[in-house]
């Protein structure tokens, strides 16, 4: 899917923890397209592990 205009948001979520949302230029987590955890689960692999934190990093630096 093409966002024409990306926006990155982040919240902390009870039972998620933080959350990394992006929306086609919405400002609501109601209107966002992907949603991505960025809590580390016990069982995931490396690969997994490093995108979080990876999706993490762009997230801090898009927010500021």
């Amino acid at each position: 899917m093409k966002l024409d205009n990306a926006r990155v948001l982040t919240f902390r979520h009870p039972n998620m923890g933080e959350v990394v949302a992006i929306t086609n230029g919405g400002e609501s987590i109601d209107d966002a397209r992907y949603l991505v955890s960025l809590g580390r689960k016990p069982n995931e692999d490396w690969e997994t592990h490093m995108l979080r934190a990876v999706i993490g990093y762009m997230a801090a630096a898009q927010t500021g």
